[in-house]
């Protein structure tokens, strides 16, 4: 079964998820969209949920595998970015 999105599904998400983020960049009122109090609580509920899984690092070859995917999907060289350690990577707390 595929499930889809509503436009008041959408809508909640993108409140949720952007309303911080609008709020430090204007301090004038912002439009945000609307949406149901059902759909945002569900959105809530996914993503408390996401934020309770685990953190697992990514696979080391994970940038070489994605930029080799995108280079047999377009027929485009994609230079693989030398190794480097990050040392200030960012991770969720």
């Amino acid at each position: 079964m595929k499930l889809k999105l509503t436009t008041e599904d959408r809508n909640a998400i993108d409140l949720i998820l952007d309303q911080a983020a609008a709020a430090v960049k204007s301090p004038s009122p912002v439009y945000m969209p609307a949406a149901g109090a059902e759909h945002l609580k569900a959105v809530q509920t996914v993503l408390q949920f996401l934020h309770a899984l685990p953190v697992s690092e990514p696979p080391a070859d994970l940038a070489s595998r994605t930029l080799a995917h995108i280079s047999q999907a377009t027929g485009k060289i994609v230079e693989t970015p030398a190794k480097t350690t990050n040392s200030h990577a960012h991770r969720p707390a």
